[in-house]
């Protein structure tokens, strides 16, 4: 069995702000994250005099993880998945591809059932792809997972409204590529009248008063025709 992992807590205490909270790290354990390892450098001044290094814009929840982290290299089990998206933007901006890697790891099943349990939600997706660039493994991750888990989410809601339009859009593009035709026949090539407009209930009641109207017409047409015959006759056989 390894050892467990043993912080490096030399060095100053250094007060790092996140949001509207203030954490104190040990400079021995930040000091190896390439963020920090600018911000501490003499020309920026961070850290020093007592001012803290500014995060104020990041999330105070995912930086309390991230800590957890650098001083244990373990993470929590079962986070929500908006939370691990969160941790994964942290690691992001931060330039701390391992902690990403942690973090990406934390998506593997325990077992079967909780495999086939994976869903991917509209906030875990617009986190990961606001905070990202095109060609992210975390984007492709969630693309994968939804082909593969969860794609029957698209017919439920309003997609283009919930769900990043990238995301949507990297979606559609992996179900076709991986995408097998269906066999047999292409229903068009079975009957096109499949697709013709059907006729609603009130078309044939407007076609049948329509057709009700032309016999009322023709007959009263007919019986004109029938009286201007007849008044001919009469006048025909008075003039004789």
């Amino acid at each position: 069995m390894s050892n467990p992992y043993t912080p490096d807590i030399s060095g100053d205490i250094i007060d790092v702000k996140v949001g509207d909270q203030t954490f104190q790290v040990h400079k021995g354990v930040i000091s190896s994250v390439p963020f920090f390892q600018n911000a501490l450098k003499p020309e920026w001044c961070l850290g020093r005099n007592g001012d803290p290094i500014d995060l104020s814009d990041h999330d105070p929840e995912a930086f309390e993880h991230y800590l957890q982290w650098l001083y244990s290299r373990n993470l929590a089990k079962n986070l929500p998945l908006t939370l691990l998206a969160s941790l994964y933007i942290t690691g992001d901006s931060l330039m701390d591809t391992a902690f990403q890697n942690a973090v990406i790891d934390c998506f593997k099943p325990r077992n079967r059932r909780e495999s086939d349990r994976m869903v991917i939600t509209a906030g875990a997706v617009n986190i990961i792809y606001d905070g990202t660039l095109a060609g992210s493994p975390a984007r492709q991750l969630l693309v994968d997972v939804f082909c593969w888990r969860d794609c029957s989410m698209l017919i439920k809601g309003n997609v283009v409204d919930e769900y990043h339009p990238d995301f949507v859009n990297d979606a559609f593009l992996a179900l076709a590529d991986n995408r097998r035709a269906p066999r047999g026949t292409a229903p068009w090539l079975k009957a096109l009248t499949s697709y013709h407009v059907q006729k609603l209930a009130h078309d044939n009641d407007r076609e049948d008063e329509g057709s009700s109207s032309m016999d009322d017409n023709s007959g009263e047409e007919e019986d004109k025709e029938n009286e201007e015959t007849s008044s001919g006759k009469k006048g025909k056989r008075e003039t004789q």
